[in-house]
């Protein structure tokens, strides 16, 4: 009889829940589909220009915006200050963020031909960014002698960045 009663659970059939993380997916995935929902970032890759591949990554290369090599200077040109020392302020770091925010936003997908220096100013500014957020959640103050990363090394990839704007890279 217990035999049996295993046997027969083995075979009642269970029913399939729906998890909310399948709703909280599928539900905006129904709704671009079905034309419910316009998402004008969706097709945000519609003319790629052409393919450039770097150290075995791949990006579209779009038209940059003029004001790229001006606005990455500017952002250098900070980011050397706050790396060298020559001005570590609260008012020269909120202008460095303020400035690599609109930076970022700007050119992550509009930085054209300046992968190369893109990808270095990137890199320097994520890093600055962090150490920023580190020493406000300790309660201290920015102190380039003190970071946690390679201050020279970042130094070393601004430099190369800055080159490779240079030189249209």
């Amino acid at each position: 009889n217990q035999h049996a009663q295993s046997r027969a659970s083995c075979t009642r059939a269970t029913p399939v829940r729906s998890t909310r993380r399948v709703a909280i997916v599928s539900t905006p995935i129904v709704a671009l589909t079905t034309g419910l929902v316009s998402a004008p970032f969706a097709f945000a890759e519609e003319d790629p220009k052409e393919v450039k591949t770097f150290l075995g990554f791949s990006t579209t290369v779009k038209p940059t915006i003029e004001e790229y090599e001006d606005d990455t200077r500017k952002l250098i040109s900070q980011a050397n200050a706050l790396l060298s020392g020559d001005d570590v302020s609260p008012e020269a770091q909120a202008t460095f963020e303020q400035d690599s925010e609109r930076w970022l936003g700007r050119y992550k997908f509009n930085h054209g031909k300046h992968l190369e220096s893109y990808s270095d100013v990137f890199n320097v500014q994520a890093k600055l960014s962090v150490q920023f957020i580190s020493d406000r959640s300790k309660g201290v103050a920015y102190d380039p002698e003190h970071t946690i990363f390679n201050r020279s090394a970042l130094i070393k990839r601004l430099a190369k960045g800055a080159k490779a704007l240079e030189m249209g890279e």
